[in-house]
């Protein structure tokens, strides 16, 4: 019987040793919509674009937000928390600081502010003309497919 107790404790013992050298783990996150969207971007026009050499990316000026466009995307920073959309007023996916561009990654958020002033000052003194590169941000289609007209007559 003291035997078969002792093989008994052994076996745990050799067990729980081998559980705790191989402990493998699956983490994963499941979300349904977008659990922490930002506040929205309410601006009257789509806007200004404006290129930033330091962190090689566009950026919207003349709003109080810090939007930014790179290879496709828009870039909103929002109290510490990055989000990615294919248009400027969203719909916003939280990403990965790993996931931003890499001109962005390299500054601090303060960094990119400044320049950010810096480039809205150079764009307003020589708005008439600006030599540097910029866009106009595009609507997204859904918001462009709202005033299209269905081809029949209405009375009003």
């Amino acid at each position: 019987m003291k035997t078969i107790f002792s093989g008994c404790v052994l076996l745990c013992f050799v067990c729980l040793s081998t559980t705790a050298r191989a402990q493998v783990g699956i983490d994963m996150d499941i979300h349904i919509g977008n659990r922490s969207a930002p506040p929205p971007i309410v601006v009257e026009a789509p806007p200004e674009m404006v290129y930033m050499e330091g962190p090689r990316v566009y950026v919207a000026i003349g709003i109080p937000n810090d939007l930014f466009f790179y290879d496709n995307a828009y870039y909103y920073h929002v109290s510490g928390v990055w989000y990615r959309s294919g248009y400027y007023r969203g719909p916003w996916v939280q990403t990965d600081f790993q996931r931003i561009p890499p001109g962005l990654r390299k500054h601090r958020i303060e960094e990119v502010r400044e320049i950010r002033e810096r480039s809205w000052r150079d764009y307003r003194e020589h708005s008439d003309h600006f030599k540097g590169k910029h866009f106009r941000a595009k609507e997204s289609p859904e918001r462009h497919d709202r005033g299209k007209h269905d081809g029949k007559k209405h009375d009003r």
